[in-house]
């Protein structure tokens, strides 16, 4: 597997548990390891490459089910509630953005590697 197949940059966003404000929205679980690009086999990036596609996957879907969940609750939502949906929502974003970040440090700390 050619090393660019997998090297792009992915733009990503986070992830946080769940509670009764939030229904059925399960969280994507835990963040990827991703390998240190400086030291890393070319299939582990791309294994990684893999983990952190799947995380970004169903980060999206629980920040889509957030989203609903705050849409049905409709005027029926409280502050506390609201609040609770937003904060979980950012720090899922923030969380998958990191995620994005590190791995794309890793893929160019690979590529200085493998050029350089």
């Amino acid at each position: 597997m050619g090393r660019n197949s997998f090297l792009g940059s992915l733009l990503l966003f986070g992830a946080l548990g769940a509670h009764a404000t939030l229904g059925d929205c399960e969280a994507p679980g835990a963040s990827p390891t991703v390998p240190d690009g400086a030291v890393a086999a070319e299939e582990a990036l791309a294994e990684a490459s893999g983990e952190v596609r799947g995380f970004v996957a169903k980060t999206q879907d629980y920040l889509a089910c957030l989203e609903a969940r705050e849409a049905e609750l409709g005027a029926d939502i409280t502050d506390e509630m609201q609040t609770e949906i937003v904060t979980t929502y950012n720090a899922a974003v923030e969380t998958m953005q990191e995620v994005a970040e590190n791995f794309n440090e890793q893929v160019r700390r690979f590529r200085e590697r493998e050029d350089g």
